[in-house]
């Protein structure tokens, strides 16, 4: 009960009703970052969602409410249905931008990842569009980063495919000898199973979980058909190994199973099959994605996730997502670190018309006075190309010996050329000039790998490539930190990679628009 007694206190009585209610929009500040997610929401255009919805039952929410609550929620750092649910509930911002409507946390999650699912990248690229029309992206230089994000599993539920290999190899093995014992017993039993010579038995035979089903279901079909008669003990031993037969080929199709799920992957996670182990910072191995993001001017201008801890093989995907975007969106410069400069990605940028400033294995080290005075290095050697053939600081001469072609996981190849010294023998610089103690100094050279880093050193060493190494670190750094530090965005919020790439999308856009309201504030 509140006192009456006369005091200094303004007015207050909470059961005090009022005449009209309010406009919500009097309630939020002028200048609100809820303000310009309203406004950039409005443009967008949604109209070719409409079809997904019947004029049958019950109405559905607008799809433009919806887009505006879910975005909104990830700037408020909010990425749970329920959570989100509750917000539409008691949140006066979130009131503003859906008309007081309060969708359940089921239709939250429905429309974030399914009815929403298929015009996320067009959301994303119509908010690019509106920030290059404003002039905050310009599409010229971009820079990319990855991060790995614990995935949303239990970091316990590991499937190593080195060890489901050993298992299959041991089933088969265990399968070959019971094949063995249906031979022993097929010649000691005059063939009544009809099963002798089974071409299953061979050491080079492929056993599949159906083959090995197919032998149990023939040997309990000519049980059951000798029921009637007296068994005897080649009967019972028979019995035995079709039940044998029938769990191992349980046991081999579990293990198959695991191989088509893992598919090129070493391991993944039982409780989020597209998740895979991977090291992280910490040096703990958990079940995670890789997260590749690019920016200019600090904004977000692509974004993608994958299953490979490696950036520089995730960045082929990576650019062709921009590339389906439209030639439009591509840039002219591509900025990166180490993990991207391979003769692959070198390759896609060049196709592209692109510049590469994608740092290489081996930059850094290259700017050291002990490189540069290290007359061992390969690329220090004095190369005669009628001859073909590299001449060492002894003037011995290093012989090519043969040409090897590669392919990685994309189908991209790469040749390689190796060269090996005529004679090693009593050199004085042997120890400084290799290890091997027996073969001596043996070469490897990409030439085209090559020729893509002397254009990117150049491009990095000049002045236009010092000034975008300088800036590379706060361009996309600051997104990674922004996500995991102030958004708390450290683990994934949902399983399987596409919703995981729904789940980026969402952050990303939201991120642009807060990147939008603070540049906003700072101009007003």
């Amino acid at each position: 009960m509140i006192s009456k007694r006369k005091t200094n206190f303004k007015p207050y009585d909470p059961d005090q009703g009022m005449l009209l209610p309010p406009y919500l929009e009097d309630l939020v500040p002028k200048g609100h970052l809820v303000r310009v997610v309203n406004r950039v929401m409005n443009s967008v255009e949604v109209d070719h969602l409409f079809d997904r919805f019947s004029d049958l039952g019950r109405s559905s929410y607008h799809p433009l409410m919806m887009l505006k609550a879910i975005v909104y929620a990830y700037s408020q750092k909010i990425y749970s249905g329920r959570r989100i649910a509750q917000a539409l509930r008691q949140d006066i911002n979130f009131m503003y931008l859906t008309g007081r409507q309060t969708p359940s946390y089921r239709s939250v999650n429905r429309f974030r990842g399914v009815y929403l699912q298929d015009m996320l990248e067009d959301v994303f690229t119509q908010v690019l569009d509106l920030l290059h029309k404003e002039g905050y992206i310009k599409f010229e230089e971009y820079f990319v980063d990855g991060t790995m994000i614990e995935a949303d599993a239990n970091k316990y539920s590991h499937v190593w495919m080195k060890s489901t290999d050993r298992y299959k190899k041991a089933v088969k093995d265990r399968v070959r000898s019971l094949f063995e014992d249906i031979e022993k017993i097929n010649r000691e039993e005059d063939e009544r199973y009809g099963d002798h010579d089974l071409e299953e038995m061979g050491e080079n035979s492929h056993i599949t979980s159906e083959k090995i089903k197919e032998v149990g279901d023939r040997i309990n079909k000519k049980l059951q058909e000798r029921k009637e008669q007296r068994q005897n003990q080649g009967d019972r031993k028979m019995k035995s190994i079709a039940r044998k037969l029938d769990q191992e080929a349980e046991n081999l199709a579990k293990y198959e199973e695991q191989e088509k799920i893992a598919g090129n992957r070493k391991s993944f996670s039982k409780t989020d099959t597209d998740a895979t182990f991977n090291r992280m910072k910490d040096n703990s191995l958990k079940p995670s994605y890789n997260y590749q993001v690019s920016s200019e001017n600090q904004f977000i201008t692509n974004y993608s996730v994958h299953q490979n801890a490696a950036d520089s093989f995730n960045f082929p995907d990576h650019l062709q997502k921009i590339a389906d975007r439209g030639e439009k969106y591509l840039p002219k410069n591509f900025v990166g670190d180490m993990g991207y400069g391979t003769e692959e990605n070198f390759s896609l940028l060049e196709g592209y018309q692109i510049e590469s400033y994608l740092k290489y294995p081996g930059f850094f080290r290259e700017t050291k006075v002990e490189y540069k005075n290290d007359l061992f290095v390969r690329e220090h050697m004095d190369y005669d190309p009628e001859g073909d053939y590299y001449t060492c600081p002894r003037g011995r001469h290093l012989i090519f010996q043969i040409e090897r072609t590669a392919e990685n996981g994309h189908g991209y190849q790469s040749t390689t050329r190796t060269y090996v010294c005529e004679d090693c023998s009593g050199c004085s610089f042997r120890e400084q000039c290799t290890r091997s103690k027996e073969n001596g100094r043996v070469i490897t050279v990409n030439r085209k790998l090559d020729a893509y880093r002397d254009t990117t050193r150049k491009n990095l060493n000049s002045e236009q490539g010092i000034n975008l190494r300088k800036r590379r670190g706060y361009e996309i750094e600051t997104f990674f930190g922004d996500a995991k530090h102030n958004q708390g965005f450290r683990r994934a919020h949902l399983r399987g990679l596409e919703k995981n790439d729904l789940d980026l999308g969402w952050l990303c856009i939201s991120y642009n628009l807060r990147k939008l309201h603070k540049k906003e504030n700072k101009m007003n």
